[in-house]
């Protein structure tokens, strides 16, 4: 029996485990839109400064003031500082500028009708939107003039190469049967498709031609016809014992494959093992008379050249947004903290600014204590509690270089735990999409107990699908975390069993 199957997958730097059967979507970041919302939204929770510009108030916070702008921060947290509610009275500024102004420290984003508003033209916002900034500095007057624009034209083209990964992978069941078929005969795989090409992988378990006779033979094979297509591959055996592939032959320079010639077939050598390394117990390649091949697959799929002509003026380059690095690094130098945490005895400083409805009930809440500064964390470690304070100012995981790859994603449960805790969707999401795609015989039980646990759907449907897919069941049931998974959520095993039953009948 030779079954195949086709498995997308991320790339990762901790990647040498064996990845999932589904990934896990993880929206993009949603720092701009929440700091938005809370500029936009009527309750002024947490707003400390209230501007006057041209008689009309805008109340904000100084804590985003200062993380986006160094002249506010050096007004709301210089020598120079008053304790207290902020008023101040914004002078040579129209309101539309100033709304436009406080949007872009919010969001990082300018207003789409920046130019239409209360009159404001397109070539007279950019310049006004610097007032504020010389105002605070110092009570110079602008120039009434703006510098030409230069008409001088510019030509740019681009060439763009776009391609497409895929992996599959090719299990031998009844390995022994095979052998003894003659050199030059073959079994291949189902077809799976990467780049918009049909490909295929060809075994021969006696070697192709007399000079491989001792060898066993693997290519990959170009299958589309009357087509020409650059590609990279990888073909690897999995050591079955441990899940992990290793790489017997691969090119990582993307060569030509044509479906004419002789070049559909790669790599141009047949002997790709020699039979009696692959048959050694010790190499793991065999096992229950199974063999899995892997082939990873990058192929080119799309090259263009663009040309256009653009102004001088359009040449100038704005750097990509910088929300998230203001935000982290007012977290790490903790300037204008105002409320300290405390979690298994040790003290975290940090800033009531809400992200988190919890914390937002917490501190702002019916039931917080008053101007309180000091809140006490329970059943969570410090690191844990930091990692959440990062995404919380950043979106984005901590770095975790550091930690081995079983304390890495030790880290990343206890991460999903506290997200879940304090309602921080995306951080559990990105937290089940690692943890889906790193699965392995001996943790797929322990992480479904957790996604069951924390209504981690996703995850949970992953966990099943490996465990159903990989036919490793009796492996897994082998395991502590099973045993831990049979005691605990005992109904999730109704689901594992079902998707198994149904995968026998396809």
């Amino acid at each position: 029996m030779i079954a195949s199957r086709l498995n997308a997958r991320l790339l990762s730097s901790r990647g040498h485990r064996t990845i999932g059967c589904s990934e896990i979507g993880v929206p993009p970041s949603e720092l701009s839109e929440h700091f938005g919302k809370l500029l936009e939204e009527e309750e002024e929770v947490g707003r400390d400064v209230v501007f006057s510009v041209e008689g009309e108030s805008f109340a904000a916070h100084k804590l985003v003031l200062a993380a986006r702008s160094p002249v506010f921060k050096a007004e709301f947290y210089g020598e120079m500082i008053e304790r207290g509610t902020f008023s101040i009275d914004i002078k040579d500024m129209q309101t539309s500028v100033f709304r436009a102004l406080l949007n872009f420290i919010y969001t990082d984003v300018l207003p789409a009708d920046i130019g239409d508003r209360r009159g404001v033209s397109s070539s007279s916002s950019p310049s006004s939107l610097t007032i504020f900034r010389r105002n605070r500095r110092r009570r110079s007057p602008l120039p009434s003039t703006h510098p030409r624009v230069s008409k001088k034209k510019k030509t740019v083209s681009r060439h763009t190469t776009e391609s497409e990964e895929g992996r599959h992978s090719f299990e031998i069941v009844g390995y022994s049967l095979q052998k003894g078929i003659g050199v030059d005969e073959f079994v291949e795989s189902a077809t799976f498709a990467v780049g918009g090409y049909d490909w295929c992988i060809r075994f021969y378990p006696d070697g192709k031609g007399d000079g491989a006779k001792d060898y066993i033979s693997v290519y990959l094979e170009l299958l589309t016809k009357d087509c020409a297509v650059r590609a990279a591959y990888n073909l690897r055996l999995v050591n079955l014992a441990t899940g992990l592939p290793k790489s017997v032959y691969s090119e990582t320079t993307h060569r030509m494959f044509n479906s004419e010639d002789s070049s559909k077939f790669a790599p141009h050598y047949a002997t790709f093992m020699h039979r009696s390394q692959l048959e050694m117990e010790a190499s793991g390649y065999i096992k229950d008379d199974r063999l899995t091949i892997e082939c990873f697959l990058n192929v080119v799929v799309k090259e263009s050249m663009a040309s256009n002509t653009v102004k001088a003026h359009e040449l100038i380059k704005v750097p990509p947004s910088d929300i998230l690095e203001n935000f982290g690094e007012l977290l790490e130098k903790g300037e204008g903290a105002d409320v300290t945490f405390v979690v298994g005895g040790e003290k975290i400083a940090a800033h009531k600014i809400p992200r988190s409805s919890v914390f937002k009930a917490e501190l702002y809440g019916q039931m917080k204590e008053k101007r309180a500064r000091r809140v006490t964390v329970e059943d969570m470690q410090p690191d844990v509690f930091r990692g959440l304070l990062h995404f919380i100012y950043t979106d984005s995981l901590p770095d975790m270089d550091d930690l081995s790859d079983d304390d890495y994603y030790e880290m990343i449960r206890l991460l999903l735990v506290a997200a879940d805790r304090y309602a921080m969707d995306r951080m559990k999401l990105q937290c089940e999409s690692i943890l889906g795609e790193h699965l392995d015989v001996q943790t797929v039980a322990t992480t479904l107990a957790l996604a069951d646990q924390h209504n981690c759907n996703g995850l949970k449907d992953v966990c099943i699908e490996f465990i159903a897919t990989q036919n490793k069941m009796d492996d897994v049931v082998a395991t502590e975390g099973y045993a831990d998974l049979k005691r605990t959520c005992p109904s999730v095993l109704v689901d594992v069993f079902e998707k198994a039953s149904k995968l026998r009948r396809i």
